[in-house]
Parts: C-alpha cells; structure tokens; sequence
C-alpha cells in the first residue's frame, strides 16, 4: 500500500496522473487526473486501468505502450489520442517506470497531457507547439500543487519531529532499562570477565613477532572483508592498517607485555569488494604469555561499533554509555568506579563486615550532606540506618551473598544543625561480592523514589512491602528456579505478555505453563546463562506467544540475569523484558516509507532537492544525474554554486536569499548550467521552518525548455497557419463553385446524349446479335452511372451550403417512414427488417432536406451492401452523450475493415466495395452535411460482422 507521505509529493505533479502496480492496477490517482478525467478516486484505485475504462477508444494504444514499459523498464510517450467527446479532445500519455531498490519494476507512472483539438491537424513539429502552449497553462496550475506539495513537506517535518520525540522517549527508557541490568551485574573481576567473554566480537590470535594468525573467528573474518589467511601476517593480510598504526600498538604490546585498550578507535578497512570504509573499533590487544613468562603471541579481542558512533546522537550517547560501562566492568576497578561515578544512580560500595565505605558517587553523597562517608563504618557515618533496618538487612546479604532488593523503603536524616529532614524513600539493591570464594562486601544501587511514594500517598495507593513493589514494576519480571525453571515469581505484566494470568503460571515449569516456546530457543539460552554465569541481554527478539486464542508474533527487549544462593551457586534466573512490537512495527513501516519516498521521487521528471542553511545539499532525487552528471549520493554536503556552475548560481542566489528569509519564491529562468547544456526551468523555493526558523528550503525545478522553445516557434507557425488558412478558404469556395458549374453545365449534354442513343438505337439494327446484347447494356449502364455521378455532383454544391440552413422540428419517425417509402425496392430485395428506437429523443431542430440526405444514405448503404447469405437487419435509434442527441444506425452487412479504411471512409469517391454500382459520394455528402453543423461521425465494422455508425448531429440537433 502506497504511503501518505509520497502521494502529497505525487500529488504536486503538474500533470494527470497514475500510480500503476505492474500487473497495470491503479494504486493511486492525483488530484489533476481526478479533475481532468471526472472520476473518482475511490472507483479507480484496486481497477486494472484498461478495465476501469472500458470505453476508451485509445485502449489498444495505450495498453501497447504499457506493455512496451514492462517489457524494456523504459519510459514511453504515446502518439495524441483522440477521446469521444464534443467538442474533440486530444491527450498524450507517457508512462514512466519506477524500479525498486533490485532494479526491478516496482510501479509504472501513467501520466496524460491533454492537447488542443487543431494537434490532430498539424505536422508533428507543429503539434509539439500546441502541446508546448498547453503545456505553459499546465505550468501555471503546477504552481499551486507544487505549493501544496510544499505544505506536506511541512506537514513531514511535524511527523519526523513527533517520531523523533517517541524515539527519544524509548531510547530513554532504554537507558533506564540498562541501569535497572547494571543494578543486577555481579561486581566481582571474576564475573565481569566472564560477560566480556560472552560478548559477541571478532577475535584473533596473533603470533610471533611478525604477528602471524594462528586463530580467528567469523566475526573477525568479516569484520576484515574474508581476508584473513593462517600463518599469514596482519601486515600481508591488511596493509591499509599500517599506515593507520595498528601494527606499531601490536609491536608495543608485544615488546612490553602490556596490553592496549582502545575505546571508538577510527579504523578504515577494505570491504570484501575491495573499497575502503571507515568504521570505528574497541579492541583490546591482549598479550599471552606462557608459564614461563615469555610473551608468545597477542590476543586482539575486537568489537565493532561503527553502527553505534553513526547513529542519531541520544542513541549513539546512550549506546556508548552502556558498552563503556560493559568495557569498565571488566577493567580495573578504578575504572569500575569512574563509571559508577558518572551514573546518575545512587551507588556505593561497602567493605568488611562492618560495612566501611569504600566508594560513594556524587548521587549518593548528595543523600546525606555534610556527612563524611569514604572511609568510615555505616553504623558510624549514618547512624540513622541502623534505626530503620538497613544495617540489619547489609549484615544478612554479607553473610548469606543473597542479594536483597528494597522497594520504597523509608529513612530520615538529621541536618547539621540536628534538625529533621524531611523523610526519603529509596528503591535499592544490596548485592554481596566476593573475592577468591570469600564475601568482602556489599554494592549498593539505589533510586530516590520519593516523588513517587507520596504521589502514590496522595492517591491512597500503598506499596509498602516488596511483592508489591515487584507486582508494580514498570516492566515484565519474572523468576525461574531449578534445572526446569520452574516459575517462582511473575508479575502481572509478564503474565499479560505471555497471554496468562499469573495464577496460571506461578509455580508450573517453563515448557509446561508456555508450551509453545519450545524449539525457539529461550530454555536454551537460560542453560546457557546457568552454565557461564553471564547475563544475556538481546533486542527486538521475535517470539511467537499463544495469546488470545491464536498465535502472535511479538518483539521483546530482555535480560536474563542468573541470580546465585549463598555458596554461590546460580540457583535461579530472572528476566526483565519489554515488548517493542510497537517500536519494530514503527521503525519498519517508516523504513519502508522512506524507501518508498525515494523510489517515488526518483522516478518523477523532476529535480527535487533540499538545501540548508549554507545552501548545501542535504538530499536530491535521481533526475540530478542525468543534468550533472553525478550521482544524488555524491551531491550531498556540496555547496550548489559547485553543482550548478557560477553562472547558475549568480542567477538564482536572489532567489535564494529570499527563501532562506522564509519566503515561497516562484520563477522561470534561462539557467547557462555549462557549455552546451543550457535549460529554461520552472523553479519552486519553499522555506523549511523549524519552531519558528528556517532550517533550508526545498528545491523542486522543472525543465520547461521545450516550451518554451515551442512557444517561440508557435508564434511563427501561428501567422502562417492563419495566411494557410485563408488561402484554403479561397481554395475551397472555388472549388464548390467549380462542382456546382460543372454539374450544372454536364447535366443537359449528358441528357441530350441519352436521348440521342435512344434514336439511334431505334434507327440502326446490328448484324451480330452478339454485339447488341453486349454494346447496348453497357453504353446504358454508362450513361446512367455518369447522370446519377451528376446528380450527386449538383447535390454536393448543394450540400456546401448545408451548415447555413435554418434548422426546423423534425419528427424522427415520420422522416423514417419517409425515407423507407423511397427505398421499399431495396427493403424487399434484401429481405430486410428494419427497427427504431427514438425515445431519447424523438424530435430534432435541424435542416429537414440535410437530415434525409443523412438517412437515405446511411439506410440505402445498409441495403445496398446487405450480406446475401442472411436477411438484412437494420436498428435506427437514438441515444443522449453530454446532452446532445447521437443518431445511431447498426446493420448485419457486408461490413468492412474499420480499422484499415477507416481514414478514407469519407473521401470523394471512395468506394470499399465493387460489387455494386455508386459513385462514392454518398458518404462524403454525409460527412460534410454533419460537419457544417458542428457535428461528428464515428465508425465500428469489421468484415462479415456488420457496421455501426454513430452521428452526434451537434448543437443543432439539440
């Protein structure tokens, strides 16, 4: 389904247009289509375009010059065609293919001119002038789609801005997420070693001093473009990092034994097609080194980062916030602090059963100011604590290294100058850590809840106790024991994510409370979490759930964190998730509209581009490739004078400076681009404001040198068109004085010549009877095809006067009636039955003597060209076309081949059967009575079928 985003831009176009799946389905119609063609959207849109007009005397065409698009992914322009209508309209179709992003035909773009009704008479020179005039009244009702166009733009903006603010928010909470996974992160080395181990990286053992690999994985071999080889060096296998150092920090780690850490470090390498890409590493060039001390080889432990230092900066913060605090955790200590320093949550570290402070971040201190807390015991720096059950509680998790989560729990402190502040409430966890199997102390992660609680206070609301706490989580939580997870804790909106209530879970196994998990993986990434003692923490995991009824495919962010009894056995683990079906929907369906954007204004024959501030380009379509010569990726972030040229540029800079100020600027220029490349466009400038200031302004150029260049030719053409036409009008007045003189003149000798040969052949006798039965009938039938050929003659300069007759009511039946009178020779030899149907429009105000011309010829050719092998039927009625009556006449003859004759149907003389004596003028006296009176004639037949000739007999008929 086409997105709303690009119809605003589709329906910006100038001209009327569709948007055609390849099966040739209409997928979308702009406003000027729906305008130009009396439709309405929701009657096009799922039809088959020849389908949905299946009236279209041009289908043949148009259909040819669709097909012609699917077949070779090239644009095609049709010839002009001709529409049934009065008074005549012409259009030219061209259809534009668009590819997707493999190249192949994603949609077709269907897009009509219309022409003036004079182009079907001009040479095809002249008629690109009139479509070039045409095409200037177009460009004028561009404009204001191309401002529409401009608004959605505007309107996008809003959208990216509001998306933008919904990313930020997840991302947020993201970040709070994470600080939730650090609070549960055990801070022994031992543990800290072990998440760094089971963080996916590329990794290699180099040995030697030459640095020879001896191992890598697959992350590493693709992180070096499938280059790597065994016993082959870093410097053979990839030469582009000598230049940039590595292979000195390798000789320094492996001549003094202490390794490198390096955090976001700029890297280029070559990819598998051999080009350079700049991404960005952390590594870790480790040395090994044997019992007996000897450094024997390096081992680089690499991570590659690139997508996170090019992502959007809150992301890109956030994400290197988490993967310094994952890297500092497996650091020195020093460094383990300097992280927690920069948390914005309370942390201390506490030592000794005595509980001394250790370490204490900013966040913490700021909960007891002007107390003194590094160094000395808990029970000495806050008293307070004792009081309250804290100290109680450190004293169990020392001793039994089970953690203990605090929810909302209460304390008061005393202000230096001993008076009361007002009481806190904390959500905090105290987790035991060891060194070499033995408890040393406590870490603490706690949140000043405060505001909360006594919001909660103020609603009546009470969560005093830690089930509770869990129950209100703002995320799923559950708790799995034993070797088959059985379900000790889940709270209620872990339940609602599973489809359950929590009665139906807590205390049933895994596979046997959600059965449909098994083979998707999660048991056995919780055995794995059991058997390494290593958090595992995934994003945007598909998981199908039973819910409701039926199955779900829905996304997950989650941690499983093992969580370890007193002897420090992992016992149990806990898993905190969040589903982001919504966030993978979202981010899925703007990728795909953006996508569908760029394969939209890609197509469109028309430069689209936007410029900031310093007037550089931040984005331009593929029509900027055939004009510069360059491809949209490389015009972005240069500055427009260097695209377009000084000269352009010097042109168009006062433009510019204008809509820069935020005004919608609109202007045609001659634009000297280079040497020979010289276009007269229709340019548009809409302003992007940003709260209230410009941040650059949209581009949108149409070449228009075509029309130009017609409209300049079309003056000239129009002045000889005009002295043609006089010139034509001498021609044909002396040409209908020449026919009525001459039939005029020929009518008593040819009477005369009768009447002489009928004397003599009564005077003379021939000696062959032979020759008399053969000379005599064809002098005869001579002589009566030259009078009838003269009487069509004198009726043809009648004729030329026929669009000046005073028009009268005219009863249809009774002129029928009339005229068959005349033909009931013909109506019997041809066995023929004949039908009317004049309902519609049983009377008509128009020359009587012209209107029975009309029907004696139409009527006599249906008899005189009947099929011999079958009765003649014949059917006169009449039908309404845009309130004007259409006199239809439909026989079962003879026919003929519309389609080839069809051109010369109405020529003097013109005869397509010769079976039968005429003279070929009968219907050229049709025509030309139908035209004098602003009227037309249409033609159906085919050969052995019959034919259909439709009269729409013009304003003068009505």
């Amino acid at each position: 389904m086409v997105s709303a985003l690009p119809l605003s831009v589709f329906n910006a176009l100038p001209d009327a247009g569709l948007l055609l799946a390849p099966d040739l389905t209409v997928v979308a119609a702009n406003d000027a289509y729906l305008a130009a063609t009396h439709t309405r959207r929701e009657t096009l849109v799922g039809q088959n375009i020849l389908a949905a007009f299946p009236d279209n005397p041009a289908a043949p065409e148009l259909a040819a010059s669709l097909a012609q698009v699917q077949r070779t992914g090239q644009p095609h322009q049709t010839a002009p065609l001709r529409y049934p209508s009065a008074p005549a309209r012409y259009w030219q179709a061209r259809h534009v293919p668009v590819p997707d992003e493999q190249g192949q035909l994603a949609y077709i773009l269907h897009l009509l001119s219309e022409l003036p009704a004079q182009v079907s008479h001009l040479p095809p020179a002249d008629a690109r002038e009139v479509r070039a005039q045409k095409g200037n009244e177009e460009l004028r009702a561009a404009n204001a789609a191309l401002e529409q166009a401009g608004q959605a733009l505007r309107e996008l903006n809003q959208q990216l801005e509001a998306r933008a603010e919904e990313r930020t928010q997840a991302l947020q909470e993201a970040l709070r997420e994470a600080q939730a996974q650090r609070e549960q992160v055990q801070v022994q080395e031992l543990t800290l070693q072990q998440i760094l181990g089971q963080v996916p990286a590329a990794v290699a053992t180099l040995l030697g001093p030459e640095h020879r690999y001896a191992f890598f994985n697959k992350p590493y071999q693709v992180l070096a473009g499938g280059r790597p080889r065994l016993g082959h060096t870093v410097a053979e296998v990839l030469p582009e990092v000598l230049a940039q150092g590595f292979v000195k920090l390798l000789d320094e780690v492996y001549s003094t034994g202490k390794p490198y850490v390096g955090v976001e470090v700029p890297v280029q390498l070559l990819n598998a097609a051999g080009q350079p890409e700049q991404r960005y590493v952390d590594l870790v060039y480790q040395p090994m080194i044997d019992e007996g001390g000897i450094i024997q080889g390096i081992l680089a432990f690499i991570v590659d980062t690139t997508q996170k230092v090019k992502s959007q900066q809150q992301a890109a913060q956030a994400e290197a916030d988490a993967q310094a605090t994952t890297a500092q955790l497996a650091a020195q200590r020093e460094s383990f602090f300097q992280v927690f320093a920069q948390t914005p949550a309370c942390i201390a570290i506490l030592r000794g059963p005595e509980h001394q402070f250790e370490f204490v971040n900013a966040p913490y201190q700021q909960l007891f100011p002007g107390r003194q807390l590094l160094g000395r015991p808990l029970i000495e720096a806050l008293p307070e604590t004792a009081e309250y059950g804290f100290l109680k509680l450190l004293d169990q998790v020392y001793q039994t290294g089970e953690p203990y989560f605090g929810a909302e729990m209460p304390l008061q402190i005393t202000a230096e100058d001993g008076s009361l502040l007002p009481e806190a409430f904390f959500t905090f966890t105290y987790q035991a850590y060891q060194e070499q199997g033995q408890p040393v102390g406590v870490s603490i992660f706690a949140f000043d809840v405060t505001e909360q609680v006594r919001a909660r206070q103020e609603a009546a609301v009470h969560q005093a106790q830690l089930q509770a706490l869990f129950e209100q989580a703002p995320v799923a939580v559950a708790i799995f024991r034993g070797p088959d997870y059985l379900i000790e804790v889940a709270n209620v909106l872990v339940a609602q994510l599973w489809g359950r209530t929590p009665e139906e879970v807590v205390g049933r196994p895994l596979l046997e409370a959600l059965p449909e998990v098994r083979d998707q993986g999660f048991k056995e990434l919780m055995d794995e979490v059991v058997a390494t003692g290593s958090p595992f923490v995934a994003q945007e995991v598909a998981a199908q759930l039973l819910r409701n009824g039926r199955m779900e495919t829905v996304y997950l962010n989650f941690v499983y964190q093992p969580l370890r009894d007193a002897s420090g056995h992992i016992s149990s683990v806990a898993v905190v998730a969040t589903e982001v079906s919504g966030q993978v929907a979202a981010r899925k369906a703007s990728e795909a509209s953006a996508r569908q954007l760029r394969l939209l204004t890609d197509a469109l024959p028309v430069l689209i581009g936007y410029l900031d501030l310093e007037r550089r380009y931040r984005f331009a379509n593929r029509a900027y490739q055939a004009w510069f010569s360059l491809d949209p990726a490389e015009l972005l972030g240069r500055p427009v004078w260097e695209v377009v040229g000084e000269a352009a540029y010097q042109a168009t800079q006062g433009y510019m400076a204008r809509a820069l100020a935020g005004e919608q600027v609109d202007f045609e220029a001659r634009m000297p681009y280079r040497e020979g490349f010289v276009r007269h466009i229709r340019t548009s400038y809409i302003p992007d404001v940003q709260q209230d200031k410009v941040a650059g302004f949209y581009t949108l150029v149409t070449d228009i040198t075509e029309q130009v260049l017609a409209r300049e030719q079309v003056q000239a053409a129009n002045t000889e068109l005009a002295a043609a036409n006089q010139e034509l009008t001498r021609t044909n007045q002396d040409l209908d004085n020449f026919v009525y003189a001459a039939s005029h003149d020929l009518k008593q000798p040819v009477n005369n010549l009768s009447g002489l040969f009928e004397e003599l052949y009564r005077s003379i006798r021939f000696i062959e009877p032979e020759e008399e039965q053969v000379l005599v009938p064809l002098i005869q039938q001579a002589l009566h095809q030259l009078s009838v050929t003269i009487d069509d003659l004198a009726m043809l300069g009648q004729t030329q006067q026929a669009g000046k007759a005073p028009g009268e009511l005219v009863l249809l039946a009774e002129l029928t009636e009339e005229v068959l009178n005349v033909l009931e020779p013909q109506v019997r030899a041809a066995q023929a039955r004949i039908t009317t149907d004049f309902a519609a429009w049983p009377t008509l105000a128009y020359p009587r003597a012209n209107l029975r011309t009309v029907l004696l010829n139409l009527l006599g050719n249906s008899l005189k060209y009947a099929d011999p092998a079958r009765p003649a039927r014949i059917h006169l009625s009449v039908w309404v076309d845009a309130g004007q009556p259409v006199l239809m006449v439909e026989d079962n003859g003879l026919g003929f081949d519309a389609e080839k004759y069809g051109a010369e149907l109405f020529q003097l003389f013109r005869r397509l059967h010769q079976h039968t004596s005429g003279s070929g003028v009968g219907l050229y006296l049709v025509n030309r009575i139908v035209q004098a009176n602003g009227g037309r004639i249409e033609v159906d037949s085919q050969e052995g079928e019959g034919a259909t000739f439709r009269i729409w007999l013009g304003r003068s008929g009505e």
